[in-house]
C-alpha cells in the first residue's frame, strides 16, 4: 500500500496515470475512508471524489484536505476505474501532517 504525504490545510491535485486508458472510462473515482480494519477492510467513508479531468492516460482528482483531516492523521484511499471491461482497484494511505 503506497503512502502519500499531505500537508493539512492544502488542496491536493492527485494525478493517476493508467496505461491504455480510453478518453471516456465508464467509472472513475477515489473514495477516502477513516479506518482500515483487518480483515474487514476500509470503513467509515468520508468522501467520494470524481475526476476533474481525464486527458490521455492521466486522470486528475482535486480535493481539499481541510474537510477530510483538519488535524494530523492517517486516512485510507481507494482508487477505482472501469474502462472497456477492465477494472483497476487499488488502495493507498494518506498521511496528513503539519
Amino acid at each position: 500500500m503506497e503512502t502519500l504525504n499531505v500537508i493539512v490545510g492544502n488542496t491536493v491535485d492527485f494525478f493517476v496515470d493508467v496505461d491504455g486508458l480510453s478518453d471516456s472510462p465508464s467509472e472513475t473515482f477515489i473514495e477516502i475512508y477513516r479506518k482500515k480494519i483487518f480483515p474487514d477492510g476500509l470503513q467509515d467513508l468520508i468522501d467520494t471524489i470524481e475526476p476533474v479531468s481525464i486527458s490521455g492516460q492521466t486522470i486528475l482528482f482535486t480535493f481539499d484536505t481541510d474537510v477530510m483531516a483538519p488535524t494530523p492523521s492517517v486516512l485510507y484511499g481507494r482508487f477505482f476505474v472501469k474502462d472497456n471491461g477492465k477494472k483497476i482497484n487499488t488502495y493507498f494511505k494518506l498521511k496528513f501532517t503539519y
